[in-house]
């Protein structure tokens, strides 16, 4: 069973193996980009696929979702974003790949949700983090790591300050706070929504 997390393709998957926080999406606009991206997906010689349309990061899972049923597959979108499609065997799985492939450059996400966000935007995320986010989840009973200050954070916006929460998340399914591993992250975006955010840019 092939599970895609926002239109990229994460690997095998359940129902119930979904623990990876999904991924920012990605619209490849280059060639290398788009080489790669069919170089990822098994696609020796990849055909020229015109886009129909670009997408934002919240519509972009139903949309890939609609465009795989359209080519006649049948997959079952779940509420993190992910995409499961399968079992099928190894000759599906390549012309799977390829139907991926070519969805995915009909309905790419826009370039503006995949550049790196300027200071300001940095500074909305901290601030979302620091009110919605973090309260969010610790009332869930997850306890990220220390939230560094504002300076910190906009000096290293990537750095890694929740930690490792991996077993924290497995107890929280356990106990029945919540269903499966990623629902944390649906009840808490980690992110303002893409209107707020790139509004602001």
């Amino acid at each position: 069973m092939v599970g895609l997390a926002l239109g990229a393709l994460t690997g095998c998957a359940s129902a119930d193996d979904r623990s990876a926080a999904p991924e920012a999406p990605s619209g490849p606009k280059n060639q290398v980009q788009v080489e790669d991206r069919a170089e990822a997906l098994g696609i020796m010689d990849p055909p020229e696929v015109a886009v129909v349309r670009e997408t934002t990061p919240e519509e972009s899972p139903q949309v890939m979702a609609s465009c795989l049923e359209e080519a006649g597959w049948s997959p079952t979108l779940h509420p993190d974003g992910t995409i499961e499609v399968g079992p099928f065997t190894p000759e599906q799985e390549e012309a799977y790949n390829l139907a991926d492939y070519i969805c995915g450059e009909q309905y790419p996400v826009a370039e503006v949700y995949t550049t790196e966000l300027t200071q300001e935007q940095h500074r909305m995320v901290y601030e979302h983090t620091r009110d919605e986010f973090r309260p969010c989840v610790e009332a869930l009973g997850i306890h990220l790591g220390e939230l560094p200050s504002l300076e910190a954070y906009l000096a290293d916006p990537h750095q890694d300050w929740i930690g490792d929460i991996t077993g924290q998340v497995k107890q929280a399914v356990s106990d029945g706070r919540i269903d499966y591993p990623n629902e944390w992250l649906v009840r808490c975006p980690a992110r303002p929504p893409s209107d707020v955010l790139y509004g602001a840019s």
